[in-house]
C-alpha cells in the first residue's frame, strides 16, 4: 500500500472543488479510473456518516472497481473546507484511503494496523496538529 503526504497542496474552500482536485492528481497518478465517479463515490460514503474523527480532521474513504491502487494519503489542506460535512465542521486535514474491490489482504491489513494506531489519543491528536516531520513519521509508522 502506497501512502504519501500532500502538504498544503490544495486552496479548495469547497468539499466538490477539493475532490475534483484531488481525483484529478490521483487519476494523474494512476490510482483511479474516472475523476467524476471518485468525487460521486467519495460524496455517497460522506452522506452515509460524517467522516470527521476530530477537530478539523477528517477520515474520507473510498473502497472501488474504480480504484487501480490501494493508498493512503495524508492532506494538509492549504485553506479550510468549511462545509465538510451536514453538521458544518471545518476540516483543514484529511487521510484520504483509496482501496480496489475487491479489497487486496495485504492492503486490507496495512489499513487496519494503520487505523488502529489512529485510535489512540496521542496519535489522533498528532494527525490532527501535528508538523510535516511528525506526519511523515506517522506515515511511515509500521505496527
Amino acid at each position: 500500500m502506497e501512502k504519501k503526504i500532500w502538504w498544503e497542496h490544495y486552496h479548495a474552500g469547497d468539499r466538490e472543488i477539493l475532490l475534483q482536485a484531488i481525483g484529478q492528481d490521483l487519476q494523474r497518478e494512476q490510482a483511479i479510473q474516472d475523476v467524476q465517479r471518485f468525487v460521486t463515490e467519495a460524496n455517497e460514503r460522506e452522506r452515509l456518516g460524517s467522516t470527521v474523527v476530530a477537530p478539523h480532521l477528517a477520515i474520507p474513504h473510498v473502497c472501488s472497481i474504480n480504484i487501480n491502487k490501494a493508498m493512503i494519503i495524508f492532506i494538509k489542506l492549504a485553506e479550510p473546507v468549511t462545509d465538510w460535512d451536514e453538521d458544518h465542521h471545518s476540516i483543514e486535514r484529511l487521510i484520504l484511503t483509496i482501496l480496489p474491490q475487491p479489497i487486496p489482504p495485504a492492503a486490507q491489513k496495512q489499513c487496519e494496523h494503520f487505523f488502529a494506531s489512529l485510535g489512540r489519543h496521542s496519535v489522533l491528536q498528532m494527525a490532527n496538529e501535528g508538523n510535516r516531520e511528525e506526519i511523515s513519521k506517522l506515515m511511515k509508522e509500521k505496527k
